[in-house]
């Protein structure tokens, strides 16, 4: 990630440092505030002393801004109100005390602003929100923020902030070409506004950082570094604060780019400036001796690296997380060791090298059993998978000959007794009678025969290709009706009454032919069941959780245990003569329960030997 953050502090208090040599002393600042008539006047003067005492790193500038946004509340001055509340939450999120009442504290400045209609601060706000929110990982927020505070920069330092945000943030979120996009503008308005000048160091180090670790494009990153590099300002007396920071950038940059000779030159820079009593010096200096302390123990010098750790450790009071003395103490031990171990060198790198030998036997051997392991799961899988496919086609070959079996059995029934009556036609030997009884017959027979074949039909379709539902809703008892009317003609012939107790206004969402093609499988089960003048009723009602149940009951002959077990099974011979010697092939009630479970049901059967039967159908609605 991008670590352009951790130097915007210290561009914060060379831009104060600077503000600060052009204006007057504390004691001129305070005089001038003792004297003002009014309250606009104190306020000025308050806000020239916050900046004042910022510059310095003095703890008055907090007692100054306390006191500036009580005189503004009192006298109801908004517009500096907002002011000293956009400064307040500056502070918040510099010091990163409570980054939480930071954000609060800007969104009151932005709310006083707005009721006042002055926008002068709204960027600053802005930016100051985006990049709280950024540090926190909530980049949608950072986004937004940051492009409002471009959209309201009332000057070319305002838009830098935000235009130089909003790419560290496309960099941090890998969008590459977008913030490639958004760094040109930040150049650009760098380049054309004198005011932005103080800027062309950290911009271009920032770019050349962009180039070499996100798009790994080392020759932008060596030119802009360059670029970087003539902006710098080779003489301290002129302006101490940026001669340092500069310093810092430079060094930062070519350390990035791997250049650790010249890195170390710019660091070397900032190293005398030590005993300069102010925080921000220090901070820098901490921060030179960090750099060089990094650069040695990556060229594996550990005596000069030991020498600029023990100079952080005699500044470890303006040391932040990144010199914790603490964890550089224990660096240092390292070194310490290191350093001592050089004299054993040619020992470590025999040893080193044995080491690799045996890791590099090591690592093959693994990698050859590794590979072992691997063949022989393959081939095991493999092998189960090959047996499961020669029990699924034994499977689907034994089904194919029961059912080339039923089919060749429970046809040739009716095609003879067509032909034994065609034959009777053709002699002359049927009177009205006969040819009355042998229609009745026929039709029945074809009936059955018809029926057999749909099921037969319906079932090669399903086992073919995947049956999808088509899902509408429909009345129940209106379908039950329909089927009642389909098989009426054999329950006449049986004399078999069958009552409809279906609600009429049940209804049910599921594929309505599925439905339609299971009652009927169900109420021809029944019937070829049942013996004449029996009776059939079929139910429905909604049951407990929302559950639909439609029931067909018979006073059939009913089943026995073995035969309710093995009824749902193709391999399974159930297969019975109906109570007028009917035939089927016992398809129908395979296929019921599959076309009930694909409308995500369930079908329950209970049954007792010269009792009767009864089927339950129940979807979950």
């Amino acid at each position: 990630m991008l670590r352009f953050y951790t130097t915007f502090i210290l561009l914060v208090f060379y831009v104060l440092t600077i503000k600060a040599q052009t204006n007057p002393s504390s004691d001129s600042l305070l005089h001038v505030l003792k004297n003002a008539t009014n309250d606009s006047s104190r306020l000025s003067a308050m806000e020239k002393l916050f900046m004042h005492y910022r510059s310095a790193n003095s703890d008055s500038d907090q007692i100054i801004l306390d006191k500036a946004l009580v005189l503004a509340r009192a006298s109801n001055n908004k517009k500096a109100e907002a002011n000293f509340l956009t400064k307040q939450g500056t502070i918040l999120r510099i010091n990163k005390t409570d980054l939480t009442r930071a954000i609060q504290t800007y969104q009151q400045a932005l709310r006083i602003a707005e009721s006042v209609h002055d926008t002068t601060w709204w960027s600053d706000i802005y930016t100051g929100i985006g990049r709280i929110q950024a540090e926190q990982g909530n980049n949608e927020e950072a986004e937004t923020a940051f492009r409002n505070a471009v959209q309201w920069a009332q000057n070319p330092v305002k838009r830098y902030h935000g235009l130089e945000s909003l790419a560290v943030l496309y960099a941090n979120q890998k969008k590459i070409n977008q913030a490639e996009k958004v760094f040109e503008q930040a150049l650009s308005t760098v380049k054309q506004n004198r005011e932005t000048q103080i800027y062309w160091i950290r911009v271009h180090s920032n770019v050349a950082f962009f180039y070499a670790n996100f798009m790994k494009d080392t020759t932008k990153a060596l030119w802009y570094n360059r670029e970087a590099t003539k902006g710098f300002v080779d003489d301290p007396k002129r302006d101490l604060v940026r001669y340092i920071i500069d310093c810092e950038f430079i060094s930062q940059s070519f350390f990035t780019l791997g250049d650790y000779t010249s890195s170390a030159l710019y660091a070397k820079k900032i190293t005398p400036f030590r005993h300069i009593d102010k925080n921000n010096v220090k901070h820098s200096v901490a921060k030179a001796y960090r750099r060089l302390f990094d650069i040695y123990e990556k060229q594996g010098q550990y005596r000069q690296a030991t020498l600029y750790a023990d100079s952080m450790l005699v500044l470890r009071d303006s040391l932040d997380a990144l010199t914790n003395s603490d964890s550089l103490k224990r660096e240092t031990y390292k070194l310490d060791a290191a350093f001592k171990l050089e004299r054993k060198q040619k020992e470590v790198e025999l040893l080193a090298q044995k080491q690799k030998t045996q890791m590099v036997w090591m690592i093959a051997i693994s990698l050859v059993a590794l590979l072992l392991g691997v063949l022989i799961f393959v081939i095991q899988r493999n092998k189960r998978r090959i047996e499961m496919q020669k029990t699924e086609l034994a499977n689907l070959n034994t089904t194919k000959d029961k059912l080339f079996a039923l089919l060749s059995h429970d046809l040739i029934s009716p095609v003879d007794t067509l032909k034994n009556y065609t034959m009777l036609m053709d002699w002359g030997a049927m009177n009205q009678s006969t040819f009355a009884t042998a229609m009745e017959t026929l039709k029945i027979l074809l009936n059955n025969t018809s029926n057999m074949l749909e099921n037969v039909l319906h079932w090669a379709i399903s086992q073919m290709t995947e049956l999808k539902p088509k899902k509408e809703v429909v009345n129940i008892s209106a379908i039950v009706a329909e089927q009642i009317d389909l098989v009426s003609p054999i329950a006449n012939d049986k004399r078999i009454d069958i009552q409809q107790l279906v609600p009429n206004d049940l209804m049910i969402e599921l594929d309505k032919n599925h439905l339609a093609l299971a009652i009927r499988n169900l109420l021809q089960n029944a019937l070829k069941f049942t013996k004449p003048s029996g009776h059939i009723t079929v139910s429905a009602q909604n049951t407990e959780g929302g559950q639909k149940t439609i029931s067909i009951q018979d006073s059939g002959i009913g089943m026995t245990p073995d035969i309710l077990s093995q009824l749902f099974q193709i391999d399974k011979n159930t297969n019975r003569k109906g109570t007028s010697q009917e035939k089927g092939t016992g398809l129908g009630l395979i296929l019921t329960k599959e076309l009930v479970e694909l409308n995500k049901g369930q079908i329950n059967v209970s049954s007792e030997v010269n009792k009767g039967t009864r089927f339950d159908i129940i979807f979950n609605t």
